[in-house]
């Protein structure tokens, strides 16, 4: 990963243009104490997709499914 720098100003207001730089949506923002700031992607996730990621039989279990396609079985819903 190359790493460039570009000078960014700040307005009146401390904002600050990210232009083209910003690559993702969402970034978790925080300020060292020698006052760099730092912009690291973030991805918003439920408690439950959390959960589901955490456990590592729950994500073995659906990357097995995943591979195997011509397994799936369609369900019915049934009304209620």
């Amino acid at each position: 990963m190359t790493t460039t720098s570009t000078l960014v100003q700040i307005d009146t207001r401390k904002r600050a243009s990210l232009g083209s730089m910003a690559r993702f949506d969402q970034y978790m923002v925080r300020e060292e104490d020698d006052g760099t700031i730092i912009f690291e992607p973030a991805v918003i996730m439920t408690p439950s997709e959390q959960a589901f990621l955490s456990d590592p039989e729950l994500v073995a279990s659906l990357a097995r499914a995943n591979a195997h396609p011509e397994r799936r079985r369609t369900r019915s819903r049934t009304s209620k």
